[in-house]
């Protein structure tokens, strides 16, 4: 399989009070077609995690919510 951009997931993830760790959301990042690098400042755009993941599974948003809950636990 060959990507036409590049494209990655991202989880945000912060210590607690307890300071455990506790991911509190993911954003997806994808760069301008036959490029390596998905940064802003090189033409690439933040898209929802959802929608990237969707995109590159080439699967059903209730399939990526399912796939969320179980990375992150909520």
């Amino acid at each position: 399989m060959q990507w036409q951009s590049s494209c990655r997931l991202q989880a945000i993830c912060l210590k607690d009070e307890n300071q455990l760790w506790k991911c509190i959301g993911w954003i997806g990042r994808c760069g301008i077609p036959g490029s390596i690098v998905s940064n802003r400042s090189s033409g690439g755009n933040g898209e929802t995690g959802y929608s990237v993941l969707a995109s590159l599974l080439g699967t059903q948003s209730s399939e990526v919510k399912d796939i969320k809950d179980k990375l992150f636990g909520y």
